[in-house]
Formats: C-alpha cells, sequence, structure tokens
C-alpha cells in the first residue's frame, strides 16, 4: 500500500492519523511515518485498512 492510498482509505473511513494508530494499536509516530512513506504498512495491516474502506464504500452508497 502506498502512503497515497493509505491516505484515501483513511479519508473514506473518516479516520485521522490519532485514529488509524489507535485501531493498529502503534505510536501515532508510526501512523505518520506509514503516511509519510518513511515506513512500510505491514500488508496484513493494509489488507485490513483497504477492506474497511472498501465497505464503507459500499455502505455509503444510496441504494437504486
Amino acid at each position: 500500500m502506498t502512503p497515497n492510498q493509505l491516505h484515501n482509505c483513511l479519508d473514506q473511513l473518516g479516520w485521522s492519523t490519532m485514529h488509524i494508530a489507535e485501531q493498529a494499536a502503534v505510536s501515532p509516530v508510526t501512523a505518520r511515518r506509514w503516511l509519510n512513506g518513511k515506513v512500510p504498512i505491514p500488508p496484513d495491516m493494509a489488507r485490513i485498512i483497504e477492506q474497511m474502506a472498501a465497505l464503507a464504500a459500499t455502505l455509503s452508497r444510496k441504494p437504486g
């Protein structure tokens, strides 16, 4: 997952850097490093965040 993809997922979820840090059980510094591309986001974490963002997008669509 690229930093841009992570930013897009967080936007879709309405999450801040602090929120992703809390949900991922990492420090805010680590979350900022993911968002800045200084440290790669772990693949398992990236997959979960992508799935959550996709679900949020699906749930936000209006039927019909």
